[in-house]
């Protein structure tokens, strides 16, 4: 069957397209998982900054809306309704981590479940802290609002000590400052002296005495509640209540998320030293073929070529006397073709020669014979040049006898006229 070279070319070209596009789809693939595995770090990190930014948002609503007349009013807060919105957020980029394989092989399988569980947790404590909040109060509303209007209450009654009230406003005021249980005592005290004061004055009747005691008791169970209510926020004791839970709890979550942020890093940098690795076994694999494919390609082409030129060199420097002996071409192409002509040349030549050898031989042999008889003749030639010389000399001998005899005619001649001339007078 013949394939021409062309056919062989392109189908050659079509192999190395082949190569080209496997090593692309291995670099593109390459690519994808770079990217996956980049999409979910930056998952991890959009949750770690909505996380930070769930924390702002918490620390501004205890700095602010926690002292929000507004708030204790409507309800309603943009920092709740932002930290809602945020949370959402984090549930949902979760979820997202959740359902990703690419996110299990590059994470803990558990992390998103248990993100999950830590952001339920911190939530309702959050809530808790928010429903704390609104108990306590602030200023006229919750139980800081009561305490304020019984407060009020006793500095408008007539026939108690006022100074032990504003005492009784200092160790408030001191508490809620320094949230000291001291404080809580030293108010108990005051309170029993001023109920003590109240029984021993006598200028008030009995009915003005129960509405007063009943107003420095609204104060103390107020005062009592606030305290409760405010240890239940900021904690008895040191790393204790509900603030420091929340901020505990949000501490977890960021330190779990920070942890797996690393651990996803190194998984990272793994998977992207193996995916270098595969690249770099498939693109030398895939260029070690493209290499043997080429240079077989290249000396099916070229070695039948460069044979063919050393044959025909060897033909021409024997001057067309050595007839090349070439190995046999299964592959009927250009080369074939170009190979048998050469041979078809080599046996026209050979005959040709062989033609113009006998012809060159027989016109040799009818050269030498006309030059044998040229030879005789020129031999014939030069005895009779001899013999005309011979007899040329014999010519110019008789001719200077015959110009002597004329010249004595002549003499004689010339002197008979002179005698006659000499006469004649």
């Amino acid at each position: 069957m013949k394939i021409k070279i062309k056919h062989k070319l392109f189908f050659s070209f079509i192999v190395l397209c082949l190569f080209c596009l496997l090593f692309a789809i291995v670099c593109i693939w390459m690519y994808d998982k770079r990217n996956r595995v980049s999409e979910q770090l930056k998952l991890l990190d959009d949750i770690h900054l909505l996380t930070l930014e769930e924390y702002k948002l918490q620390q501004e609503f205890l700095l602010y809306e926690s002292i929000n007349p507004i708030f204790f009013k409507s309800g309603e807060s943009e920092k709740l309704n932002a930290h809602k919105v945020i949370y959402d957020k984090i549930v949902a980029k979760l979820n997202l981590l959740n359902d990703n394989e690419d996110a299990k092989q590059l994470l803990d399988p558990h992390f998103a479940n248990n993100i999950m569980l830590a952001q339920n947790n911190y939530q309702y404590i959050f809530k808790n802290v928010v429903t704390a909040i609104q108990n306590r109060g602030y200023k006229d509303f919750g139980i800081e609002g009561e305490m304020r209007n019984y407060a009020h209450a006793l500095m408008d009654v007539k026939g108690i000590d006022q100074q032990q009230i504003l005492m009784l406003r200092r160790h408030e005021k001191d508490f809620i400052i320094r949230k000291e249980e001291q404080y809580i005592v030293q108010f108990k005290k005051v309170i029993e002296r001023v109920k003590e004061e109240l029984s021993k004055n006598n200028l008030l009747n009995t009915v003005q005495k129960l509405k007063i005691d009943s107003i420095v008791n609204g104060y103390s169970t107020a005062f009592t509640k606030f305290a409760e209510a405010d240890w239940q926020l900021s904690g008895r004791e040191q790393g204790t209540g509900l603030i420091y839970q929340l901020s505990n709890q949000h501490n977890l979550i960021v330190s779990k998320i920070a942890a797996q942020k690393r651990s996803a890093l190194i998984v990272e940098k793994e998977i992207g030293n193996n995916l270098l690795s595969i690249a770099t076994v498939t693109m030398l694999f895939i260029f070690l073929l493209a290499f043997i494919f080429s240079y077989r390609l290249a000396s099916e082409l070229s070695r039948p070529l460069v044979n063919l030129n050393k044959y025909i060199n060897r033909y021409v420097d024997s001057k067309f006397s050595e007839i090349p002996q070439m190995e046999k071409r299964r592959a009927k192409d250009e080369i074939w073709e170009l190979r048998t002509n050469f041979f078809k040349m080599v046996d026209e030549i050979t005959s040709y020669i062989k033609h113009f050898e006998a012809k060159v031989a027989e016109r040799t042999m009818q050269i030498s014979n006309q030059n044998q008889e040229i030879r005789k003749q020129k031999t014939m030639i030069n005895h009779q040049y001899e013999e005309l010389m011979l007899k040329t000399e014999a010519v110019e001998v008789q001719q200077k006898l015959v110009m002597e005899k004329n010249k004595n005619i002549m003499d004689s001649i010339r002197y008979a006229e002179k005698i006659q001339i000499a006469i004649m007078p």
